[in-house]
């Protein structure tokens, strides 16, 4: 039980969270111990997510909570199963996915923004409504109200955490003499050395990457994850020919420290009714704690001051 609530973070400064229990203790002996779980809720099963070594350790039934600042957050009532609310992890430089495969794809051109699962349009974002990430309102399309609400329109309003950088890259090679060292990040899918501007590492929207010295790719990638630049790169012709004598070399491309998440707390929510537990919810990740109701009290789980996270909760939570 003491792995429940524990926290994990991943190269990108995404916080995953072990799902819990709630263990509320009866005030009187009429009232029987009841147990509410969060073991199911936002379990980790997103689209094209991380290899197994970028969370330590890789547990199932772990919940997706944000906190890169890459990521959208989508808000509504949706009554459905596998409804697109919550957050949607970024995969590429224009589209992010949800736990459950449902996609957003943002158009810069006119600031557009499309929803989708495997089968159709759920929902879309009018031309005008954002300028660099799908923040603003979704409007259910009939596929959308007939697929995840019951026949009936629905709204999601988005929000951006709203921060674009990645961590550096060191680069080592096996052979020759390429640019190895430390490679900071320029923006979405692109580094370049520290040492020497003219080498970059830039990964496509295929999720293939290549390495450059400015005059001609020197080593390759093939496809990889979600625009992240790790990885091994397979030296080109050009690379040999001019950095190892024609033979081939590989360059290892890793990432030199875990991005630090945005500032923020990492909670659960306790659902009230008549002032006792009625079920257990989250989790959810925000800049500041949302004020307690009396149908809702919130309890921390882990708190980033934007450079570390700090574990606040781990084990079960009592209630009496």
């Amino acid at each position: 039980m003491s792995d429940q609530f524990q926290t994990w973070l991943d190269v990108e400064g995404n916080l995953y969270m072990q799902g819990g229990t709630l263990i509320a203790i009866p005030n009187h002996a009429t009232d029987p111990t009841e147990v509410y779980t969060l073991s199911e809720v936002g379990a980790l099963n997103i689209a094209d997510t991380p290899a197994p070594f970028r969370i330590v350790p890789q547990l199932g039934g772990q919940a997706f909570v944000g906190g890169s600042g890459r990521n959208v957050i989508t808000a509504g009532t949706v009554s459905g199963t596998n409804a697109p609310v919550g957050y949607f992890r970024q995969l590429s430089e224009l589209e992010w996915a949800d736990q459950y495969g449902s996609v957003i794809t943002f158009d810069p051109s006119d600031g557009s923004a499309v929803m989708e699962d495997s089968t159709d349009t759920i929902a879309t974002m009018p031309a005008g409504a954002a300028t660099t990430a799908p923040y603003g309102t979704f409007t259910a399309t009939t596929y959308g109200e007939d697929t995840y609400n019951g026949g009936s329109g629905f709204t999601l309003a988005s929000s951006y955490e709203g921060r674009t950088e990645w961590p550096s890259l060191t680069i080592e090679v096996d052979g020759g003499t390429a640019q190895t060292g430390v490679y900071s990040s320029t923006g979405w899918g692109a580094w370049w050395s520290d040492d020497d501007n003219d080498w970059t590492v830039t990964v496509a929207t295929d999720g293939s990457a290549e390495i450059s010295d400015n005059t001609d790719v020197v080593a390759t990638r093939a496809t990889g994850a979600d625009g992240i630049g790790d990885g091994v790169y397979i030296s080109t012709a050009y690379g040999e020919t001019t950095y190892n004598s024609g033979d081939p070399f590989a360059m290892i491309a890793t990432f030199v420290s875990v991005s630090a998440p945005i500032a923020g707390f990492l909670y659960v929510t306790v659902n009230l009714t008549t002032g006792n537990p009625s079920s257990l919810s989250g989790p959810s990740f925000a800049s500041a704690m949302p004020a307690n109701s009396g149908t809702a009290k919130h309890v921390p789980v882990a708190y980033s001051d934007g450079s570390t996270v700090y574990q606040i909760q781990r084990g079960p939570i009592f209630w009496k």
